[in-house]
């Protein structure tokens, strides 16, 4: 059976879900969507709100990161357009493989997401390290600190244990 794309045409791996329960797997894409919620225009027309993630590689072993909150489908293709541009001119340029989600990362759109299996089978390291999706400083504080409350993956233990905090949000950032 004959492809119907070239391997030009399919260089981008996107994944868009809905709302954020997932089930597209949003978060491994070289570019990713996930539903926020739905507003009328006006006219009765219900359109969907989304968040857009750049940063997941092709095999799906990196997660990818927040570009932006909260855009309507008309911003996302005026988000789109012009870093598409970019990221042609670039790959053109190099004449290299380059992958969408990387070219991302090096343009600085977003931060790479390190998240890496433990060492030991079943465990992870601790969710400070895993996936942390804000970029204000506050809110980040506030979302490190709501893990160490629950010992999400032992962070609070490690913290304790290792570092002595016995508060994240006590500390000097």
């Amino acid at each position: 059976m004959s492809h119907l794309f070239s391997d030009a045409q399919k260089d981008i791996i996107v994944r868009m879900s809905g709302c954020p329960n997932g089930c597209s797997r949003p978060w491994l894409g070289e570019i990713g969507f996930v539903g926020r919620s739905m507003e009328d225009d006006g006219q009765g027309v219900m359109h969907g709100i989304y968040d857009m993630y750049f940063g997941g590689n092709a095999s799906g072993s990196r997660l990818n990161n927040k570009y932006k909150t909260g855009l309507s489908e008309a911003q996302i293709l005026s988000e789109l357009r012009p870093i598409l541009s970019k990221y042609l001119l670039a790959k053109e340029a190099s004449r290299s493989e380059l992958r969408f989600g990387d070219f991302a990362i090096q343009e600085g759109l977003v931060r790479e997401c390190n998240a890496r299996p433990g060492l030991k089978p079943g465990q992870r390291q601790p969710a400070i390290s895993f996936h942390i999706n804000v970029t204000d400083k506050e809110k980040m504080v506030e979302e490190v600190a709501q893990l160490a409350d629950g010992n999400v993956d032992g962070l609070r233990d490690l913290l304790q244990d290792k570092f002595r905090i016995s508060d994240v949000r006590s500390l000097e950032w």
